[in-house]
């Protein structure tokens, strides 16, 4: 299930307790929006002053399972908290190419490519080469101030992976092999077809677009905990369903809106940051109680 820009925290203050409001905004949707984020709900509370003397940076969490404890929230409580964008492109481009994937997988989009900046601008991915032969395919660098981009009304939607910094370091290592060995490189036609049959292939030197998303984004993780367990099985639209891409924004990639994109991901990383703060101390929390 993928998770949808939402709000998951939410605090309540009061006259005695000092808290950053600065994002308030961020924090005041109704909880009924909070399931499309995460299962759970975190609410915080500060503690009554007639319980005894607590200090003011401590708080009381309330987990929607019933479960309580008191502790400080520490943002930095993940091993390295600080996220960073990579994004995940879907499009349909309307090409003859286009429409038959689109057509047989059922799906709204036929095309995904991988980006690590807003401006959209180095978008890398598996397509066709040239506009003239959509049979000849191959590794390539995408541009969404392209012709072929602005004179079409191409429907998109686009998923941000927060990701740290190691993360996106060994993406990048992933990404430059392709780049470096680009003529070696061809268009996977028949692997779409295995795809199709649910046949699991994957040639060294043969890609399409979906594989090689999800190959760069499993390049940054143990290689016991992929993000996607079978790259050659991944499907464009299978990155709307997943539980580690979120959506971030949508519509026709000829009025793609750079600013509000940067602003919808950073409350999404910010929220996720917590949301793994939390989830840490949590762990802690049950390690000790143990």
């Amino acid at each position: 299930r993928s998770r949808g820009l939402g709000d998951v925290y939410k605090r309540q203050k009061n006259e005695n307790t000092a808290v950053d409001t600065s994002e308030t905004d961020i924090y005041d949707m109704p909880i009924s929006e909070y399931d499309k984020l995460f299962g759970d709900q975190v609410h915080f509370f500060n503690h009554n002053k007639a319980e005894g003397s607590i200090d003011e940076s401590t708080y009381h969490f309330k987990l929607r399972d019933h479960i309580y404890f008191k502790d400080v929230i520490d943002e930095s409580a993940a091993n390295d908290d600080k996220l960073y964008p990579v994004y995940v492109m879907l499009m349909h481009s309307g090409t003859a190419l286009a429409t038959a994937i689109k057509t047989v997988t059922k799906s709204n989009f036929s095309h995904s490519s991988i980006s690590f900046d807003s401006t959209m601008h180095n978008m890398y991915s598996f397509g066709r080469k040239s506009d003239v032969n959509p049979l000849i395919g191959a590794f390539k660098k995408e541009d969404i101030r392209e012709k072929f981009f602005t004179e079409k009304e191409i429907p998109y939607a686009l998923y941000v992976v927060p990701c740290t910094k190691s993360e996106i370091l060994s993406m990048k290592k992933r990404l430059d092999y392709f780049i470096r060995n680009s003529s070696k490189f061809s268009y996977d036609f028949t692997g779409l077809f295995k795809n199709y049959f649910g046949i699991a292939d994957n040639p060294e030197y043969k890609w399409f677009c979906s594989r090689f998303v999800a190959d760069i984004l499993n390049s940054g993780r143990p290689s016991s905990e992929p993000y996607v367990v079978e790259p050659s099985l991944m499907k464009p639209e299978d990155f709307a369903h997943t539980n580690f891409a979120i959506y971030v924004t949508g519509g026709v990639l000829s009025v793609y809106n750079q600013t509000e994109v940067d602003k919808k991901t950073k409350q999404i990383l910010r929220l996720e940051r917590l949301r793994r703060a939390v989830e840490s101390q949590v762990s802690n929390e049950s390690a000790v109680l143990d």
